[in-house]
């Protein structure tokens, strides 16, 4: 669930820079690590999913990965 690819992004970061709003709630609800941060690239460098879903501006998505109560 928790596997990397390159800079050192997982399956959740990669649905959240691509706008899969249905699959960031399924990696959540598996159990995805959100505490898991990018390296390398400048973009990903020290970010969790949250701060690319910030990043991106997408509000849907940070209040996903704010978890309950945020809405």
């Amino acid at each position: 669930l928790d596997h990397t690819a390159k800079y050192r992004l997982s399956a959740l970061m990669l649905a959240v820079l691509n706008g899969h709003r249905e699959i960031v709630r399924l990696l959540i609800a598996a159990g995805a690590d959100l505490t898991l941060r990018g390296r390398g690239a400048p973009g990903f460098a020290g970010k969790t999913a949250l701060d690319l879903a910030i990043q991106r501006g997408d509000d849907e998505l940070v209040r996903l990965l704010e978890g309950p109560g945020s809405a």
